[in-house]
C-alpha cells in the first residue's frame, strides 16, 4: 500500500516525538505511556510542527514547541 508507514512498539521510545511526512501529509508519532498514538504534525494556530515540541507526562498532551 503506497503511503503506508509500519510502526510497532520497538521504534520509539518513551515520550519520543517523530514527525514522518507520508505522502502530502505531515504526521507526529507520538509514545506515551507504552502507546504509539498518531495526529497531524502541525499547531493549528500558527503551523508550527508539534515535533519539535514535547510531551507533558502528566496529561499526556503533546506541548507545541511555539505555545507551550
Amino acid at each position: 500500500m503506497q503511503g503506508w508507514v509500519d510502526v510497532g512498539a520497538a521504534d520509539l521510545i518513551e515520550g519520543e516525538l517523530r514527525g514522518l511526512e507520508v505522502g502530502e501529509r505531515l504526521v507526529l508519532l507520538v509514545c506515551h505511556a507504552g502507546r504509539i498514538s498518531a495526529m497531524d504534525d502541525s499547531c493549528n494556530h500558527a503551523g508550527c510542527l508539534l515535533s519539535g515540541g514535547w510531551v507533558l507526562e502528566r496529561k499526556g498532551a503533546v506541548v507545541c514547541p511555539c505555545h507551550e
